[in-house]
């Protein structure tokens, strides 16, 4: 990690764009990232490794982050992808004292790396802060009980769940994949060839329309239907 430095209300302006603690006081943001590092990371640059200890979290300014489980076997296993005004790291700060998995960047990234200590102070000051954190954990929380709910099922059911979980975080019918298919296929436990296919018949049948990543939904009753949601 390159380390930019800038003083605390440039590194609070950086948080801010971010949107992921709107409406927490300035002044509780401001204790948060006294003491963070506002860095760059590199592409495949690891922002934190399995097994190390976790005293601190990232909030992603901008850029793409894989966060993976390594196998015994060495088998990769994407748990799930963050971008642009998420963090990653944030539910290790409270009970687990080490990373539970690996997070990697997929490309350049602009990255907030803020400590555990500052955290706690700043959640003791303000219970808008607490509040916020809940919110956030809520969403990951949602994630991972939508990975459980695609244990068993079709890769079908697996695709259309994806792209309807994608459309309702971002809470539009038009959305941008924002990593590669080989990366979709294996967070979604299917091959790329499996993958391709099942996109290419939703396709055909007029569910959704494909534009480079982008993936606009067409008929979303009928994609709930598949995705066994009606």
């Amino acid at each position: 990690m390159r380390i930019i430095d800038c003083q605390p209300q440039a590194r609070l302006m950086q948080l801010k764009r971010t949107k992921v603690f709107d409406g927490v006081d300035d002044s509780t943001l401001l204790h948060l990232v006294s003491t963070a590092d506002l860095g760059e990371i590199q592409s495949q640059e690891l922002l934190a490794q399995e097994g190390d200890e976790a005293s601190f979290f990232f909030v992603i300014i901008r850029g793409l982050v894989k966060v993976i489980h390594r196998q015994s076997s060495g088998k990769e296993h994407i748990i799930h992808i963050v971008s642009d005004g998420s963090t990653i790291g944030e539910s290790c700060m409270f009970r687990q004292k080490h990373w539970p998995a690996t997070a990697q960047a997929l490309e350049q990234c602009l990255v907030l790396r803020i400590q555990r200590k500052n955290l706690h102070e700043a959640v003791q000051g303000d219970a808008g802060l607490g509040v916020c954190l809940l919110g956030i954990l809520a969403l990951r929380n949602r994630m991972c009980i939508k990975k459980l709910s695609m244990q068993g099922v079709t890769a079908s059911q697996r695709i259309s769940r994806y792209i309807l979980h994608r459309v309702f975080i971002e809470d539009s019918t038009s959305v941008i994949l924002k990593v590669s298919r080989a990366e979709m296929a294996n967070m979604l436990g299917v091959t790329r060839e499996t993958l391709s296919r099942v996109l290419s018949r939703f396709v055909s049948d007029h569910l959704i329309t494909l534009h480079g990543r982008q993936v606009t939904v067409l008929d979303t009753e009928k994609l709930q239907i598949i995705a066994g949601q009606k």
